[in-house]
């Protein structure tokens, strides 16, 4: 399945997609991280930073997958939409 750009400045369904999905593994990644590096947190208290920390980096994650696909032209080079042999010249 070969990858389709949406162009320079502009965003499909499937970027949103993407985003959203690489903003959810991050959260999940971060939460399991912590609670194997601190110890599983079994109240409140304890579980709230954790939720807290995983939300910030899941919401980092999606927004920069954002910003780098409005930079990406068509072609899949960053802030160009010139063919890669234009480019690389």
């Amino acid at each position: 399945m070969e990858r389709t750009f949406s162009g320079l400045g502009k965003l499909t369904l499937g970027d949103w997609e993407r985003g959203l999905l690489l903003a959810v593994i991050g959260a999940v990644l971060t939460v399991l991280y912590e609670s194997f590096s601190k110890g599983l947190p079994t109240d409140w208290v304890k579980l709230q930073p954790v939720l807290l920390t995983a939300l910030g980096v899941g919401v980092t994650a999606g927004i920069s997958y954002i910003l780098k696909n409005l930079g990406t032209g068509a072609n899949g080079q960053m802030l160009t939409n010139k063919p890669k042999e234009e480019v690389k010249k």
